[in-house]
C-alpha cells in the first residue's frame, strides 16, 4: 500500500466545499426562518388589530342602535301612558320608573358613543385662540379632569349599587340595580373611550 497524495488533497478540497456549502445552505434556511418568523409575527399583529378594531365598531354600532332602540321604547311607553291616563283614566303602574330606567340607560350609552367619535358639546371659542403648544397641554389637562370626574362617578357609584342591589321597584319588580348601574356601566365607558381620545 502506498499514500496517495492526490487523492487525499482532492477529498479535503472536496469535504472543505461541502462544508461551505452545507453552511450557507443553513444560513439561508436560518435567514429565511427569522424572515418567515417576522412575516408571521406581522401577519398575525395586523390580524389582532383588524380583531380589535372589528369589536370596537362593533361595541360602538351596539351601543348606538341600543340608544336608539330605547329612544324608541320611550316613545312608545310614554304615548302609551298618556293615552291610558288621559283618555281611558286609568294610568299603567309602570309609566313612571320603566322610561325613567330606560331614560337613564339611554342616556349613558349614548354619552360614551358621542365620547368615542368625539362629538361630546365643547365650547373652543377661547382655546382656538390658544396656540398650539400651550393649547396641547391645556386639552390634556381637561381630559385628565375629565378622568377624575369619571373614575370618581364609577368609584362612588360602587357602594350605591351594593346598597341597592337588594331592593326593587314597586311597580315593575325590577330591581334597583336597573336604575343606578347605567352611571357605572356609561362612566366606565366613556373612560375607556376619553383615554383613548387623549393618548390620540
Amino acid at each position: 500500500m502506498f499514500f496517495c497524495w492526490e487523492c487525499w488533497s482532492n477529498s479535503l478540497v472536496t469535504d472543505v466545499f461541502y462544508k461551505k456549502d452545507w453552511f450557507e445552505v443553513l444560513y439561508k434556511k436560518w435567514w429565511l426562518g427569522v424572515f418567515l418568523d417576522e412575516v408571521l409575527i406581522s401577519f398575525l399583529e395586523y390580524r389582532k388589530i383588524v380583531t380589535l378594531k372589528k369589536l370596537d365598531n362593533l361595541l360602538e354600532r351596539a351601543l348606538y342602535y341600543s340608544s336608539g332602540l330605547l329612544l324608541i321604547i320611550i316613545a312608545c311607553a310614554v304615548m302609551i301612558s298618556v293615552t291610558l291616563r288621559y283618555v281611558f283614566n286609568e294610568p299603567p303602574l309602570w309609566a313612571d320608573e320603566a322610561p325613567r330606567a330606560f331614560f337613564l340607560w339611554m342616556t349613558y350609552l349614548g354619552i360614551a358613543v358621542a365620547t368615542k367619535q368625539g362629538k361630546n358639546i365643547r365650547v373652543t371659542h377661547f382655546i382656538d385662540k390658544i396656540p398650539a403648544k400651550p393649547r396641547v397641554y391645556l386639552e390634556t389637562f381637561m381630559h385628565c379632569l375629565v378622568l377624575v370626574m369619571l373614575l370618581t362617578l364609577v368609584w362612588f357609584n360602587i357602594p350605591i349599587l351594593k346598597l341597592q342591589s337588594g331592593g326593587s321597584m314597586l311597580s315593575t319588580g325590577w330591581s334597583f340595580l336597573w336604575l343606578y348601574s347605567p352611571v357605572t356601566v356609561g362612566s366606565s365607558l366613556m373612560l375607556f373611550y376619553q383615554s383613548r381620545l387623549m393618548v390620540n
